[in-house]
């Protein structure tokens, strides 16, 4: 029974083959937004620093 839930070779590599492409367009987006913010935070901690916050 569970070779016949299986789907044709062509469609698993397809999917695979999609998966990999996302995967490579995904990872180095979601790495430069994380860099982003984390440089936006640290450049706001270096700039108020031994400060008070304004009132």
């Amino acid at each position: 029974m569970p070779a016949r839930a299986a789907s044709q070779p062509a469609v698993l590599s397809a999917c695979l083959i999609a998966l990999a492409c996302g995967a490579v367009l995904l990872v180095p987006a979601l790495w430069l937004l994380y860099g982003t913010f984390q440089r936006a935070h640290s450049d706001e901690a270096r700039q108020t620093h031994g400060r008070r916050a304004p009132s």
